[in-house]
């Protein structure tokens, strides 16, 4: 009797050595043909048969219809082998196979109830073989077994040693442990079917050999365990936890890992790593659990079904990561997309106490990708390409932060809605320079950076609310707000470059400045509050410039007027700035700052002689100039008149040299800025006059409406 390890075929792992005892036993005496009877101690073994095979090359070369079946146990023992089980020869075995030597080879049909391939043994099932395993199989360490095309294992599978699989292997609902320091080589075109596999912590699950290799069971990668994808396709098929290590190789150019079909958990300590010029592509449900990574220096494809990170979980590294179409992928921690990424499927959130990903590589939004997230902040910290609506029209208490440069292609939106806004961060530059694309409310788009409109054409802020405290730059077309769209500046700058125009409902200017020479006009006026700015030209730049309003203009007290003067010429938008307004300007009673600088040569005032009489329309208003109030001025102490407009000065180069008078004069349509080497007409309801000052001298000035422009038309005509 003999002590003889289980063993059967389909996976990796080291299993205890079963007993068995049969008699009677046969034993071959001899290298020869299994059907010799000189070859064998007792006869050609029978059904019953405990066969070992010691010592002794045997060649199965029995008749073309002949089955051997139900040997009691086939030993095959160290420096002996079974060969050429050749075509149509059938191995049955009811009891146990043993190898212990070298091989059994070259089955055509063998069936077994249980296999062990102890250390050095070598079981290979060859192509349009077929091999079944009844019971469990048992690869030991230092043993190999290759499971060619047509393999059938019931049972668990364990190895301990290397296996190859080759063609189709079905597991039959077995279970597949591939153990500590084992080696499963899945090899060129094959499949795996109907069953479980387990890679087990120091396993190491290998495609090799070019072709694709469909794994039809579920697969548990355990921690420590490890599946490459060193050559070819992998393609896993079913359920995929892992907890361990999976890396696509770049050891062969197309090498590809597909997740299909079903789920596939990274979990916690698990690691999925895609090198430069592999590729991982899935349609399955996946989910990234708190405290996994996933490094992708090649492509990544989420094809279909949900994708969720949670936790701190991201992508990482310099590859290329997609979200197709009829894809979703929610971010419920605090997530990172390292990679150039492209949304062009669902991107939504749904974590309520606030998820966050931070897209760190350049970014394309495309197809039909929408933001259905739900509390959730989105930062794009890299380029953004919106190619498709960015549709957030869904998401709730969400918000996106673009924090580079964002381009809007042609007839795209950005569409947000009541709780959910867009924000062009400090550091974010917002390109709209492409016809009809546009901003979509009724939420809110904030510009803190520099947002440019350079199309030709006309692009939209619809039902929007727009706010800049960044700097807004209308350089070409127009930028029309539309469907009650609003437009606020609470800081920074909007300039509108000539021959274009921003429209709208309301423009409401609360700080900051508006400049340019082009045109605003809005349905319900433009209103400039304290602490706002309206500096014709480009601002700080020494050009005169014409700021147009399509509307009426409304300016508060405390709000501020800027103009450059360059020559005495008295021609507006030539020699000096001017407001040409096409409604009327309403001016408050209480006054607001008016600031006028030089910028002639020198710094001076070209033409200007203390001794002249010089006039500069500084305003006109087609509806009429509303609000201008008569008034005295008084300079420097308890006599300082706040209710008079605040005058500086002290812009004007060579004011040291004047002994004039400046004044303000309203001849209904026109504000008139003038200065007269003389005493105007005495009629203080004409005129508000300022009168001589020194470099720095803030001067305030009341005036009120003329009650005829006749008086002054002595002076006017000395002009």
């Amino acid at each position: 009797m003999r002590s003889l390890p289980y063993i059967v075929a389909s996976t990796l792992t080291l299993m205890s050595v079963a007993v068995l005892r049969a008699t009677p036993a046969v034993s071959a005496t001899t290298s020869g043909n299994w059907t010799s009877s000189g070859t064998w101690d007792n006869g050609v073994p029978t059904n019953t048969s405990n066969v070992v095979i010691q010592d002794f090359n045997i060649a199965f070369n029995v008749g073309s219809t002949t089955t051997v079946h139900d040997l009691s146990l086939l030993a095959i023992s160290s420096g002996a082998s079974l060969t050429d089980v050749a075509t149509n020869r059938t191995l049955n075995l009811g009891g146990t196979l043993t190898l212990t030597g070298t091989s059994l080879s070259n089955a055509a049909s063998l069936q077994v109830n249980t296999v062990n391939i102890q250390a050095g043994g070598n079981l290979t099932m060859n192509a349009f073989s077929s091999f079944t395993a009844n019971g469990s199989v048992t690869v030991a360490a230092g043993a190999t077994a290759n499971l060619n095309n047509g393999a059938t294992l019931a049972r668990t599978f364990y190895n301990n040693g290397t296996t190859t699989q080759t063609g189709t292997v079905t597991l039959s609902g077995a279970t597949t442990n591939n153990n500590n320091g084992a080696i499963y080589y899945v090899s060129g075109t094959s499949e795996l079917n109907t069953g479980s596999l387990f890679n087990k912590s120091g396993a190491l699950l290998t495609k090799i050999g070019g072709g694709t290799s469909d794994i039809k069971v579920g697969v548990t990668n355990q921690s420590g365990g490890t599946i490459r994808v060193d050559d070819g396709i992998l393609q896993l098929n079913s359920n995929v936890s892992n907890s361990g290590a999976i890396t696509v190789t770049n050891t062969q150019t197309g090498n590809q890992l597909n997740t299909l079909l079903a789920t596939v958990t990274n979990k916690s300590g698990g690691a999925i790593t895609v090198q430069s010029g592999a590729n991982w592509t899935n349609d399955a449900e996946f989910v990234a659990q708190a405290g996994s990574t996933i490094s992708n220096a090649g492509e990544i494809k989420f094809n279909s079904g949900n994708a969720t990170f949670e936790g701190t979980t991201g992508i990482s590294g310099g590859g290329v990561t997609s979200f197709q179409a009829n894809s979703h992928v929610a971010f419920n921690g605090t997530n990172s997309i390292d990679n150039t990424v492209t949304f062009l499927g669902e991107v939504g959130g749904f974590n309520s106490s606030g998820g966050t990903v931070n897209v760190n590589g350049a970014a394309t939004w495309d197809g039909s990708a929408t933001n259905t997230s739900t509390d959730t902040t989105v930062n794009f910290n890299n380029n953004l390409a919106i190619k498709g609506h960015y549709d957030a029209s869904n998401a709730s208490n969400s918000n996106t932060y673009a924090n580079a440069t964002t381009t809007l292609d042609a007839n795209k939106n950005v569409i947000t809605n009541s709780t959910s806004g867009f924000t062009n961060t400090s550091t974010g530059t917002f390109n709209m320079a492409h016809d009809g694309s546009g901003i979509t409310g009724p939420g809110t788009f904030t510009n803190d950076g520099q947002f440019n409109k350079t199309s030709a054409g006309t692009n939209t802020l619809d039902e929007v609310a727009f706010v800049n405290t960044g700097n807004v730059a209308v350089t070409s077309g127009v930028l029309q707000a539309t469907n009650g769209a609003t437009y606020a500046q609470s800081s920074g700058n909007t300039d509108i470059a000539a021959g274009a125009t921003l429209g709208g409902a309301t423009a409401t200017f609360s700080g900051g400045s508006l400049s340019g020479n082009g045109t605003l006009t809005t349905d319900g006026g433009a209103f400039f509050n304290s602490g706002s700015t309206i500096t014709p030209g480009t601002t700080g730049g020494a050009d005169i410039g014409t700021l147009n309003f399509g509307s009426d203009v409304w300016v508060s007290s405390g709000a501020n007027y800027a103009i450059q003067l360059l020559s005495t010429g008295g021609v507006a938008g030539t020699d000096n700035d001017t407001l040409n307004i096409s409604g009327s300007l309403q001016l408050p009673s209480d006054g607001f700052n008016l600031t006028i600088n030089s910028i002639g040569t020198g710094g001076l005032i070209d033409g200007f002689t203390d001794s002249g009489n010089y006039n500069w329309t500084i305003a006109s208003a087609v509806g009429g100039i509303v609000g201008f109030v008569d008034g005295t001025y008084a300079i420097g102490g308890t006599s300082f008149n706040l209710g008079g407009f605040n005058l500086d000065l002290s812009g004007i180069g060579n004011i040291a040299n004047y002994s004039g008078t400046w004044s303000l004069i309203n001849d209904g349509t026109n504000l008139i800025l003038n200065y007269a080497s003389f005493a105007p007409v005495p009629e203080p309801s004409t005129y508000a006059m300022i009168g001589a000052g020194v470099c720095g001298l803030l001067l305030v000035l009341r005036h009120r409406q003329r009650a005829r422009l006749a008086a002054n038309s002595a002076l006017l005509a000395a002009e």
